[in-house]
Formats: C-alpha cells, structure tokens, sequence
C-alpha cells in the first residue's frame, strides 16, 4: 500500500466500561506507545460522523473493534457502503463512505476485529480477548510497515 505524507489513521472505538468491548480503545493506545512515523490516531465510544474528516486527511484508515463472531482476530479490507445516517455511524463501511461522499476522499480501509465474549459492566478484558489483543497490536503494526 502506498503512503503519501498523509499517513494513516487507526481509530479504536468501544465501551471501556463492558469488559472486552474496551479492546478497541486499548489496542490503539498500544500503538500510540509505539510511536510510529506518520499515523494518527482516534479512540471514541463510538463511530462519529465527525470522524470522516479525520478519515478524509488519511492514506489507510485502521479500524479496530471487538466482535462476538469470531475466535480469532481477523484483518479485513473494507468495501466501500452507503451512509446510512447522518448523526450515528453504524459501521466502518459506512464511515468510509461518508468520507467520500462529503470529502471526495477515498481512503484504504481495513477493519481489524478482536474476538470478545464478555460485556458486562466494570469486567476486565476477558483471558482470549486479552490474548488476542497484541496479536491484534502486531497485525496492524505489520499493516503499517508494509
């Protein structure tokens, strides 16, 4: 993937008081330790609108979420969708796609996805989730460094 000078952007978005939906927020401040040359990042509780923005001035946008549906954490380009509101953004496909539809942009995207199983509220991250979370720091820093 060529980077031009505008870099990439890895948001981390999840609830960091439900357990192992807080995955998302930690992985990035990992990769914020990390201090890698030209990324940006962004931890929210949510998917924004206002996001796009910040999406529209990257190269590569890295999502980084936990999800039920899987064992493994999984690395995946986004296709890009169709925006689907304008107050809340579901999904990483339709933050891309609001992206380039309001800023003519059109950012790589890839969405990495931490498997989590345990949600309740003031849990700490659960033992696989907690495995698989520097495995999810190392997919994205390898993503990084090409």
């Amino acid at each position: 993937m060529p980077v031009t000078d505008k870099g990439w952007l890895v948001i981390g978005y999840g609830n960091d008081l439900r357990g192992d939906d807080a995955v998302g927020p930690q992985v990035v401040d990992k990769i914020v330790e990390m201090d890698l040359a030209n990324v940006k990042t962004i931890i929210g509780f949510q998917l924004l609108p206002e996001m796009a923005a910040e999406a529209a001035s990257a190269d590569v946008v890295v999502f980084v979420d936990a999800a039920v549906d899987r064992l493994q954490v999984s690395v995946e380009r986004i296709v890009h969708g169709v925006p689907s509101a304008i107050t809340h953004i579901g999904s990483p496909h339709e933050l891309i796609s609001l992206t380039r539809a309001i800023y003519g942009s059109n950012p790589d995207a890839w969405i990495v996805k931490i498997p989590a199983e345990q949600f309740e509220l003031g849990a700490p991250l659960s033992e696989l989730t907690e495995r698989c979370a520097q495995e999810a720091v190392d997919r994205i820093r390898g993503l990084i460094e090409g």
